[in-house]
């Protein structure tokens, strides 16, 4: 992975877990980590958080 791209991946995953963070209650900050983590091959990780996107996303309590 080239040294750019590898910093926008980094910058993003900080961007999205203080999103997450700040608002653990809003689906959408979950969508996105959820895909950056899948796009980093960390699946478990990825899983997790979408998992937790479709239960924010369906209204159910987490």
């Amino acid at each position: 992975m080239d040294t750019d791209v590898a910093r926008t991946h980094l910058c993003a995953l900080k961007s999205f877990q203080t999103a997450v963070h700040l608002d653990p209650e809003s689906p959408d900050p979950h969508y996105q980590l959820g895909q950056l983590y899948r796009k980093l091959g960390k699946l478990e990780a990825a899983q997790r958080e979408l998992r937790l996107f479709e239960r924010l996303r369906q209204g159910v309590e987490v």
